[in-house]
């Protein structure tokens, strides 16, 4: 997903990601803000967001045909997504430290150990995207090219998601490496696959109007009934359990085709296509531009959720595209230094 490359970039897949990460940052926002409760818009973003990134992987998903393919595509994605999780899981890490310290707040041996070993109880674990997009690519890659059949690879990733869940919800065990997350985003990714090359099989027969309008009523439906009739908690990716999983399947799955059918009708749209270019970097940074502009909010005392948290977005999207032209301005004022000294 965040490993596209750049020169076969599809429009609507960065319109898509872009409205994901709107979303992502959106939710966190409304989370930061301690004197309202999520309402009913931040409980049905939560229900397909972090999904729908797995999936738009799996839609750009190829097919490896040998080991050594797989092993260089491997080094590729070690390279920016584990680059990318040290860069921001430091940077993460170093603010959360220094505002322990600020507030006198001690970290207890359980968050070290969480920290160093990737746990829930790690002081960085809003970072826990990264490393699990890259292990779970890894994995289909594996499984994929093993078993040469994408339904075998998606029946084995079936088997290793109940299984996941079996572990982090039955037997309740603290996986390192956010492991507990990897079995449902590699089933998402497989669903990615399996969803492009369907929609490539029908794609003079799909209407984006009709899918907008059949999905969005099927997502709102499924959440109010979780919501206002069941009582159900959120049901997020990383909280699918065995009780809420056929909910949660299909609170996702008319999410995700919401989003693919919008992002389809706006695939043009120039503002989100470099937002979308820029999920990393925004990601990677929002956490700390979030919990910074909500004290921002809290001076200028503004009393309304959505004016709130449209500030907080805002602000966050106007730091991190600074902090994107930033390195990008390194990054060419070193390369040209290089040059420059051979």
């Amino acid at each position: 997903m965040m490993g596209v490359d750049k020169s076969k970039r599809i429009d609507w897949i960065d319109v898509a990601k872009a409205l994901a990460i709107i979303f992502v940052v959106f939710g966190h926002a409304s989370k930061k803000i301690s004197w309202v409760q999520p309402d009913f818009i931040v409980y049905t973003i939560y229900s397909f967001h972090m999904a729908l990134f797995f999936v738009l992987s799996g839609w750009t998903f190829k097919y490896k045909e040998n080991l050594t393919e797989i092993k260089s595509t491997c080094c590729i994605k070690v390279k920016r997504l584990g680059g990318g999780y040290l860069l921001y899981g430091g940077l993460n890490l170093i603010y959360n430290i220094a505002v322990r310290i600020f507030n006198h707040t001690a970290i207890s041996g359980e968050e070290i150990i969480g920290t160093l070993l990737l746990t829930k109880q790690s002081i960085i674990s809003e970072i826990w995207f990264l490393p699990t997009l890259l292990l779970s690519e890894i994995l289909v890659m594996y499984i994929w090219y093993f078993m040469r059949s994408l339904n075998r690879t998606m029946f084995c990733l079936a088997i290793v998601t109940a299984v996941g869940i079996w572990i982090n919800d039955v037997v309740n065990v603290q996986l390192p490496f956010n492991l507990y997350c990897v079995p449902m985003a590699s089933l998402c990714i497989g669903f990615g696959i399996e969803l492009r090359q369907w929609a490539a099989r029908r794609v003079n027969s799909l209407n984006s109007v009709k899918i907008i309008i059949l999905a969005g009523s099927v997502l709102i439906a499924g959440n109010w009934i979780n919501l206002k009739v069941l009582g159900s908690p959120e049901v997020a990716f990383w909280c699918a359990n065995y009780g809420n999983i056929i909910m949660f399947f299909v609170n996702a799955i008319s999410g995700i085709l919401l989003v693919i059918g919008i992002s389809k009708i706006i695939s043009n749209c120039r503002l989100l296509q470099q937002i979308g270019r820029r999920t990393l970097e925004i990601y990677g940074c929002h956490y700390i531009v979030l919990s910074i502009a909500i004290k921002i909010v809290n001076r200028l005392q503004l009393q309304n959720l959505f004016l709130s948290i449209i500030f907080l977005v805002v602000l966050s999207f106007v730091i991190a595209f600074s902090i994107t032209r930033v390195s990008e301005f390194a990054a060419v004022f070193l390369e040209n230094r290089k040059k420059l000294i051979k």
